[in-house]
């Protein structure tokens, strides 16, 4: 989660941090002991996603014209 406030590069360059590094995370505390870089994406969420996520995930092909559809139905519902 990220505050829509948050500068787009910000969330992108966070995101490519833990997913690259994920196993560092493990020791730090017993729920990210078992964290891996699959639960990062969520292909049917609730809320849409920051516009660094979606560029990160674009990036590592985990973006599809789905998601891209589903994404703008929910910032359509957020801004209604």
């Amino acid at each position: 989660m990220a505050s829509a406030h948050l500068n787009d590069e910000t969330v992108y360059e966070v995101m490519k941090t833990l997913y690259a590094h994920y196993e560092k995370l493990h020791p730090i505390h017993l729920w990210l002991s078992s964290w891996d870089p699959e639960q990062m994406f969520e292909p049917n969420p609730s809320l849409p996603y920051h516009p660094g996520a979606v560029k990160f995930f674009k990036e590592e092909g985990m973006w599809n014209d789905d998601m891209e559809k589903l994404q703008q139905e929910l910032l359509n519902a957020a801004n209604s």
